[in-house]
């Protein structure tokens, strides 16, 4: 499944705007591929318009209707007794028939929509953890939706207005935060949303059907055996469908444990992982699929990833809206995936909940074990997530916005996400919480909109009743790697052999014998010992073979003229890091993928999609 977009015109007239062509328009800003699927449907009374997107004609239909009620749906239910091309009806009879409570029983990644003809009424449903963005705006006329930003750009006329808090966020944390994004009047809906826009009276309410919660901790074997259980019943229900099945695999924790979970003796799906030659992960994962007795392809991360860089950056950007920082790693390696067959992408997001010393800018460190308040919670929240992107750049990024207002901007995104985590009380509980609603919701699902132009991503570690058991876990089990060092020991201890690529020790040995392994990889690393080196040079690649492309697009009189960025602060960037005086390797690409963004937006989707 690849998207859906949607308009809701209560006012609209013959005189004023056709709403068939309205919608028309937004759906041809849609990320597609020419092959896929396109089912459309326009009320009777031609007050509201939908639009959704197949893969191919094999995908289930994305629209269908009940009575009065109609649904668009986009993405996949996991644990129900219907096929895939019965999930939209279904979805919609449960919701019908029990409402919003129906839907804390659902486990899927999926974002639907729900328009209601006699009462004039449309709702917006994403799932409990908002793993597949929708975006949503109001206009003068009426009510715009869709998972394309750019689609509703042309729906929504005053949608261009730049919003401040999106771009400081974007610069302070490396994404976006809360329910912002770029654009003044667009928002995102949150995980396990419920928003219901009255076509009647034009009025928005906003509410969430699910959060996680603690109503017990459990003794430590029992809660050990529950996070197995139910993990291992998220792995085997979102891979029984074996057809076209893949693993990505690296050789940390998370996909390890995912793939010592899947009934290897049943199905064989084929294990794809991504790494320098030699490096410890592919070595890893070499083992790991060997173990599995799966088939076993590596992807080599070399020179070769500069190839078509800039299509693929561009690529990259349009599906993403330009709301993600990436460095375009795993976009050469969609090919693979097509050549391989492989329609279904599992992939270990998430599975940090279960060892939070490993968890990006969310990892603890001694420190934390000194939160025991709010204010002190806030101090290390806003001293660990930033993603120093601006480090060492004395001009103002953002021409509008002052040093002083920068950091402003920033405490106050973060104390609206630490104040929605209120629900809890310990510390750990409250960043795990935090790790869902900015990390996962905000940034891992960018992620996955590029795995979804190519396969369908199936995570298993994104299961209610798996999150829940995690809760329920003694906070100090949730740091290290006891967690899945248990499930492997209890299930294939085989998989605790291969070392670990972030420590370089076998899972579940002495902390000791990890410090003595990470050391020793630490140091081979900085010999420049082949294997040990980074995925990529990027900062090197911008300073070299990009430094054309890098010019181009942000000393361009369209980027220093638009009234976004500082053009003092982007000369002196590039400057800098061209001449080796700092490394601004980061703060390029958020200004490049901004920049390309921004473009696109002005053009409309001119870039090739195959």
């Amino acid at each position: 499944m690849t998207g859906l977009v949607g308009i809701i015109s209560p006012e609209i007239s013959s005189e004023d705007r056709d709403l068939k062509h309205l919608i028309s328009v937004a759906a041809a800003e849609m990320p597609t591929n020419p092959s896929w699927q396109r089912h459309s449907w326009t009320s009777p009374t031609n007050d509201c318009g939908l639009v959704c997107f197949a893969r191919s004609n094999a995908s289930p239909t994305t629209i269908a209707t009940s009575g009065n009620a109609t649904i668009a749906f986009d993405g996949e239910l996991f644990g129900v007794e219907v096929s895939r091309a019965e999930q939209a009806e279904h979805l919609l009879k449960q919701y019908l028939e029990n409402g919003v409570n129906e839907l804390r029983k659902i486990e899927g990644r999926f974002v639907a929509a729900i328009w209601d003809q006699e009462v004039k009424q449309l709702t917006l449903i994403t799932d409990k953890f908002g793993s597949k963005p929708l975006y949503y705006a109001t206009s003068k006329s009426g009510f715009a939706f869709g998972t394309s930003i750019t689609s509703l750009r042309k729906a929504v006329a005053q949608s261009a207005e730049m919003n401040m808090n999106g771009l400081v966020q974007f610069f302070t944390f490396g994404h976006l935060w809360n329910d912002d994004t770029l654009y003044q009047a667009i928002k995102v809906a949150q995980p396990a949303a419920c928003i219901q826009f009255d076509g009647s009276d034009t009025s928005l309410s906003l509410s969430q059907y699910w959060r996680p919660s603690l109503t017990q901790r459990l003794p430590k074997v029992e809660s050990l055996e529950k996070i197995a259980e139910t993990l291992t019943s998220s792995v085997l229900e979102q891979s029984r469908d074996a057809s076209g099945l893949g693993v990505a695999l690296s050789g940390g924790l998370d996909a390890r444990t995912m793939l010592a979970l899947v009934d290897t003796n049943s199905i064989n799906p084929a294990c794809v992982s991504l790494g320098m030659e030699g490096s410890l992960d592919q070595r890893t994962a070499t083992q790991l699929a060997a173990l599995a007795n799966c088939p076993y392809h590596p992807l080599i991360l070399g020179q070769g990833f500069l190839e078509n860089f800039r299509e693929h950056m561009q690529r990259m950007v349009q599906l993403t809206d330009g709301h993600y920082l990436s460095q375009c790693i795993v976009m050469p390696t969609f090919p693979l995936y097509e050549s391989l067959g492989i329609s279904k992408l599992m992939r270990g997001h998430v599975g940090e909940l279960l060892h939070m010393h490993k968890a990006y800018n969310f990892s603890t460190d001694n420190e934390f074990n000194g939160v025991n308040n709010e204010a002190s919670l806030t101090e290390w929240l806003w001293t660990h997530l930033q993603s120093h992107l601006t480090a060492g750049v004395p001009e103002p990024v953002l021409k509008q916005v002052s040093g002083s207002d920068f950091k402003d901007i920033g405490e106050k995104s973060l104390k609206v996400s630490v104040d929605a985590t209120g629900h809890f009380d310990h510390p750990l509980d409250r960043l795990s919480q935090l790790f869902l609603d900015q990390r996962t919701h905000r940034e891992t699902a960018m992620s996955l909109v590029k795995f979804s132009s190519v396969a369908t991503p199936r995570l298993p570690y994104l299961d209610s009743q798996f999150i829940s058991a995690v809760f329920e876990t003694d906070p100090a089990l949730r740091i290290d790697e006891d967690i899945q060092a248990y499930i492997l020991r209890t299930r294939r201890p085989e998989f605790l052999r291969p070392a670990n690529s972030n420590t370089g020790a076998p899972v579940g040995v002495s902390s000791i014998h990890r410090q003595i392994c990470y050391y020793k990889m630490r140091v081979l690393a900085k010999l420049g010992v082949k294997g040990y080196q980074p995925y990529e040079r990027l900062g090197l690649w911008l300073k070299r073979e990009l430094q054309p492309l890098v010019r181009e697009t942000l000393l361009d009189e369209r980027c220093l003229d638009r009234g976004v960025f500082n053009p003092q602060c982007v000369k002196g960037v590039i400057d800098r890091h061209m001449k080796g005086k700092a490394n601004h390797t980061y703060l390029i690409m958020a200004m490049m993928i901004l920049e390309t963004g921004f473009r696109q937006a002005e053009s409309g989707n001119t870039v090739p999609t195959s």
